[in-house]
This record gives C-alpha cells, sequence and structure tokens, in this order.
C-alpha cells in the first residue's frame, strides 16, 4: 500500500500501480487520494512501480513479510522513490 504523487507531491487518482512478485505481475489503480494496496502479495520481494508496465526487474524493491503490511510511496511514471 502507499500512495502516488507527481513531481509537486499532489495526489494523482487514476495512476496504474503494479507488483512484480516471482515473475508475475498484478496491477490496481489510485483512488482520488493517490492510494492504492495489494491484497495477499506472497514471496519475499516485489517490485513495484506506477504509470506504464516497465521492463521485468525494474522499480523500487521492497521486502514483503507474512501477515505485515509494507507501505511504500512511489512517483507517477518513476519506479523509484519520491
Amino acid at each position: 500500500m502507499g500512495r502516488v504523487h507527481d513531481r509537486e507531491g499532489r495526489a494523482l487518482d487514476g495512476v496504474a500501480v503494479h507488483a512484480e512478485v516471482d515473475g508475475k505481475v498484478r496491477d490496481t489503480v489510485t483512488d482520488a487520494t493517490g492510494f492504492y494496496a495489494f491484497l495477499d502479495l506472497t514471496g519475499r520481494e516485489a517490485r513495484l512501480y506506477a504509470g506504464p508496465r516497465t521492463p521485468p526487474g525494474q522499480g523500487v524493491a521492497v521486502k514483503l513479510a507474512p501477515g505485515k503490511a509494507v507501505r511504500q510511496d512511489l512517483a507517477a511514471g518513476a519506479g523509484g522513490k519520491p
């Protein structure tokens, strides 16, 4: 879970967010406050990115832990921390 924003820090509505885990990609879309969430991601690590799909293995690496929530905010169009 997290929020997606532009370079000025404004929340972005309707931005595609992708989570790549073990070679499989799941997608979601931000709400009016820029919030996104993925439920039940399994594995040790996910790669998150906002905007158009990027080549496999890119984006922000996030460690996953069973039963734990992980927060990662993203800048739109980038797989990097804002």
